[in-house]
């Protein structure tokens, strides 16, 4: 290649680099809202009584996605409700016992 053509080559090779972007996954910040809408969160089906043992077939999984995530259902499956849990909202942290 002559001069410029290299010179050329060089910034289309830039050009290239810059386009591919990071290799990272990061959420940008006009992404968290429509995450939040579209991601699914552990609900209950049911009214969920304190001191209640809580199996599967009470939790049902919805949006939004600002609650515990559906992946942790095994982990809640077996716990005892600390507070009562309304039919149809999210379940919060603190009404299991860990």
């Amino acid at each position: 290649l002559e001069s410029q053509g290299l010179q050329r080559l060089i910034r289309y090779i830039r050009t290239v680099e810059v386009a591919k972007g990071s290799p990272e996954k990061q959420m940008i910040e006009s992404e968290a809202m429509v995450r939040q809408r579209l991601a699914k969160s552990l609900t209950a089906r049911q009214h969920i009584p304190k001191g209640t043992l809580i199996i599967e077939g009470m939790l049902a999984i919805k949006g939004p996605g600002v609650g515990l995530k559906p992946s942790l259902m095994n982990r809640v499956v077996g716990k005892v409700a600390q507070v009562d849990i309304r039919e149809d909202t999210l379940i919060p942290i603190e009404a299991l016992e860990w």
